[in-house]
């Protein structure tokens, strides 16, 4: 296997760590299930996510339709980052994000 920091692979097979802005942003399938909201079980802090979602989310594209003052416009957003996207145990697993963080390869059809 070639070395995921070898600049000759595809950029989703690189550490989310050396990932550009736009090669970050691409790795988003535009599913829309981390702009869906999850209800927490108070005894067990369980997340169920709901079919309710976020005011911004475009439920045709799978997008947000203010991503750039999405934080501004929803103040308990959700941003995916490097920082955050470890913590997030409820991201589906087959979500790009979650995959690559914990260092699995992305199943073919997924970029």
């Amino acid at each position: 296997m070639a070395d995921a920091r070898n600049s000759s692979n595809p950029f989703w097979e690189k550490p989310l760590s050396e990932l550009d802005r736009g090669q970050w942003e691409a790795l988003c399938d535009g599913c829309g299930r981390c702009c869906l909201h999850k209800l927490e079980d108070e005894e067990t802090g369980l997340l169920y996510p709901t079919n309710v979602a976020c005011e911004l989310l475009d439920r045709r594209n799978g997008m947000c339709i203010d991503y750039a003052h999405r934080k501004k416009r929803v103040a308990d957003c959700v941003v995916l980052n490097r920082k955050s996207i470890g913590s997030l145990d409820w991201l589906p697993e087959s979500c790009a994000y979650r995959l690559r963080s914990e260092g699995k390869p992305l199943p073919p059809g997924i970029i």
